[in-house]
């Protein structure tokens, strides 16, 4: 059974906040975030944040989606799931 999340801004900044603390992502002064409806990600989704990260000379993004399980996807960006926040 699916559920909508509804996080007001502030409690979706402190729970991400908490999270990325905790995935140790050190000296990230800006942490770009991308959420994405599905389960799967493709590396071909992943190129846009890729190039985003490349562009802006950022360490690491997040992206946020409907999987079960946090991991890296690839050394850069790491997923989270929804029902995780």
């Amino acid at each position: 059974q699916s559920k909508t999340f509804r996080l007001t801004p502030p409690f979706l900044y402190a729970k991400i906040v908490s999270i990325v603390r905790n995935l140790h992502i050190k000296n990230a002064k800006k942490l770009p975030i991308e959420i994405k409806y599905g389960v799967n990600v493709t590396a071909k989704q992943l190129k846009s944040m890729e190039c985003f990260l490349d562009e802006n000379n950022l360490p690491y993004g997040l992206l946020i989606n409907q999987n079960t399980k946090a991991f890296w996807l690839t050394k850069r960006i790491s997923q989270l799931p929804a029902t995780y926040l």
